[in-house]
């Protein structure tokens, strides 16, 4: 989930190339709309935490409460350790800082669904 456009689609290749299907939500609430359709199968969230409408954190609240056993990966150009230490207790996994590669990427989304595999 990201409101950026190209940030999504860039992801959503990446993804693909991993051989992961990808769902995409341009913001919190239809992360939480497609958490609720196809939760059971969802394996990882990835979500950036400055959104429109619904912030990364709000969002991870609600995402647990429907999908806990989700992998969580959240990306942030915020270097601000309060809200970071408000993550650990909603279960996230990976937090990537702002700009990330797309190695960084990969080598989380892999570190978080072999961690799901266990």
């Amino acid at each position: 989930m990201d409101d950026e456009a190209a940030i999504r689609s860039t992801l959503a290749v990446l993804l693909k190339q991993m051989g992961l299907q990808v769902l995409l939500a341009e913001n919190g609430m239809e992360a939480l709309d497609v958490l609720r359709t196809h939760g059971a199968t969802v394996r990882l969230l990835l979500t950036d935490l400055m959104m429109p409408r619904m912030g990364g954190i709000s969002l991870l609240r609600e995402a647990r409460r429907l999908a806990p056993h989700v992998a969580v990966i959240a990306t942030t150009g915020l270097y601000d350790s309060t809200e970071i230490q408000q993550l650990a207790p909603l279960g996230v996994n990976e937090i990537l800082r702002k700009p990330f590669t797309s190695d960084d990427m990969m080598k989380a989304v892999k570190r978080c669904l072999e961690g799901a595999r266990r």
